[in-house]
């Protein structure tokens, strides 16, 4: 994402436009935090030439696998392939 202002898209068009839910890009960014229209926009401004912010919209062939490590911490580990 570079310089878009978040009042002016948010993750409805980010879901129309890479065919994504928001639940999805939360998952492969996780850096956003659970708000995925503060999380993944927070900071975007068109005013600003050094606003951007560089978000997963897809993953490729991937699997996913979820490992419990001493019964309280779970690790979510995914492998792709580029395409």
């Amino acid at each position: 994402m570079i310089g878009i202002d978040k009042c002016y898209y948010d993750c409805d068009d980010l879901s129309e436009e890479h065919n994504v839910t928001a639940a999805d890009a939360l998952k492969w960014n996780p850096w956003a935090g659970t708000d995925c229209n503060n999380g993944i926009y927070d900071g975007l401004s068109t005013t600003d030439g050094d606003s951007y912010n560089a978000v997963c919209v897809r993953l490729g062939n991937s699997t996913w696998s979820n490992t419990t490590v001493s019964g309280s911490q779970t690790t979510n580990t995914a492998s792709t392939t580029a395409i």
